[in-house]
């Protein structure tokens, strides 16, 4: 997660808005940096941690890991309420 990546989520808060911002991770591809590994025990998911805490999004940040629901941030059934309750989507390629 880059800088770059959530600009936009601070000039939503700058407007009054409530962003989120949602990353998403293959479960193959955690690693604990030499190996494959679980998402709890990933390198990957240290990262996301870090650079949350970093860009101070403790908040508004969200890591799923595939589609075994596993997630950093919130849980996965409330992200999926804060995605039907959201004004805006907006996805990043």
């Amino acid at each position: 997660m880059a800088r770059g990546a959530v600009s936009p989520s601070f000039g939503f808060l700058r407007l009054g808005l409530d962003p989120h911002v949602l990353e998403e991770i293959a479960p193959g591809r955690c690693t604990d940096g030499t190996q494959s590994t679980s998402f709890a025990n990933s390198a990957n998911l240290a990262f996301f941690r870090r650079a949350v805490a970093q860009l101070g999004l403790d908040g508004p940040a969200t890591l799923v890991c595939g589609e075994n629901e596993e997630t950093e941030g919130l849980a996965f059934d409330e992200l999926h309420g804060h995605a039907e309750a959201a004004e805006l989507l907006r996805q990043r390629h």
